[in-house]
């Protein structure tokens, strides 16, 4: 096993992840810039965008006193 091949590509994925973050962080000046045009302006339901979720909360097992 050549560790010094795995830890070269270790580094370079690290340092590229690194490099994606910085670029990002520099063209985003506000919290709107995280967000598509319009976004703000229409009631966001997350929840209800993963299938096999609610917005319900869960319902107890326990029986009821």
């Amino acid at each position: 096993m050549n560790h010094g091949l795995t830890l070269a590509t270790f580094a370079v994925l690290v340092a590229l992840t690194l490099g994606v973050i910085v670029w990002a962080g520099r063209r985003t000046r506000t919290a709107g810039d995280f967000w598509p045009p319009g976004a703000a302006s229409r009631p966001r339901r997350t929840a209800s965008r993963w299938p096999g979720t609610s917005c319900r909360p869960a319902r107890s097992s326990a029986p009821s006193a």
